[in-house]
């Protein structure tokens, strides 16, 4: 269980441009749905709260409703902390490359154990080989 309030993939939306943007500390905790209007100017617009993996959707826009919805506990597994500043997209990009390093060290760990084990395995039977050989070499006809 984790709350959207404190997740890195919670977003805007602005009703107008259809842009998604940061959800800033403001929109986390007072329910206030700022978006930055050119040229970097904060306007309280109309906007939507949005997961950008679509894990949850959301019922208020704003206000105590949005700020208590977004603050409940939420069955989700992909949560990613929130950096202010560093917008959902970007949080995102950043978490699936991260993953990915996990998956290749996992693999590459587990190719170096195959490789291992293919090493031990080929020089034992060769042994035994080795051995039969030798066995049968000497043995009286």
């Amino acid at each position: 269980m984790v709350k959207c309030s404190e997740c890195g993939l919670l977003a805007f939306t602005d009703s107008q441009t259809k842009q998604i943007q940061e959800a800033t500390p403001e929109g986390r905790t007072q329910g206030r749905t700022w978006i930055k209007v050119p040229p970097n100017d904060y306007h309280d617009r109309e906007a939507a709260p949005v997961c950008i993996i679509k894990m949850r959707r959301f019922k208020y826009t704003s206000g105590p409703n949005l700020v208590a919805e977004i603050g409940e506990e939420y069955p989700c597994n992909e949560l990613v902390d929130y950096v202010p500043g560093m917008g959902p997209i970007d949080t995102w990009r950043n978490e699936m490359m991260n993953r990915s390093e996990a998956n290749s060290r996992n693999h590459n760990f587990w190719l170096c154990v195959i490789a291992a084990t293919s090493g031990i395995v080929g020089s034992i039977v060769g042994a035994l080989i080795s051995a039969f050989a030798q066995w049968m070499m000497t043995k009286p006809s």
